[in-house]
Order: C-alpha cells, then structure tokens, then sequence
C-alpha cells in the first residue's frame, strides 16, 4: 500500500535505523543431465535485513515508507556461513 503525498496523511511508524547487510550463504544446486554431483555453490546476497531468528535470515532489496518491502530473500540459517552488517542508516517518513 502506498500513502498519498499529502500534509495530514502520515504513514505508520517505522523502524528509525534499517541495517544494510552481505550475506554469505551455500545455495543447494540442481542438475539434470549428468551422473556427477555437482556440490553446493557458495552466493553472496546484500539488502536490508528485516528478520533473522535462529531458523532464518530475510534481507530485501527495498523498504518503503509505509513499511512495505519487496524482493525479500530467506535463507534457512543452516545455509548462512557469515553476515556482515555494512551499515546501519537512520530510515523514516521524514528522511530526504
């Protein structure tokens, strides 16, 4: 949902500071044509963290005003080799 531009509308809160992280993960892999494992393949995956429990981590690509958020990646915390948070950027309605 997004919020009209107006002066006496105003989105809910949201987080003041949103945390900017690199994620490196081991993906499963998929073949279909050969005899061979081909193992697992090492990725790494930049966003906004929005959720991490001892299960998962869940980074997104944006973050809207009205708290939406879109492109969300969740990789089972048994995948996760490391996390780095890069920065930690204040966020809100008011922010330019």
């Amino acid at each position: 949902m997004r919020w009209p531009r107006t002066k006496t509308t105003k989105p809910p809160k949201t987080p003041n500071k949103v945390k900017i992280v690199l994620v490196k993960w081991e993906d499963a892999t998929h073949q279909d044509d050969t005899t061979e494992p081909i193992g697992t393949m090492m990725a790494w995956t930049t966003g906004f963290l929005i959720y991490k429990n001892k299960k998962e981590l869940s980074v997104c690509m944006e973050v809207f005003a009205d708290g939406d958020k879109k492109a969300i990646t969740t990789i089972p915390a048994g995948m996760v080799r490391h996390y780095k948070i890069l920065a930690e950027v204040p966020f809100g309605h008011d922010e330019n």
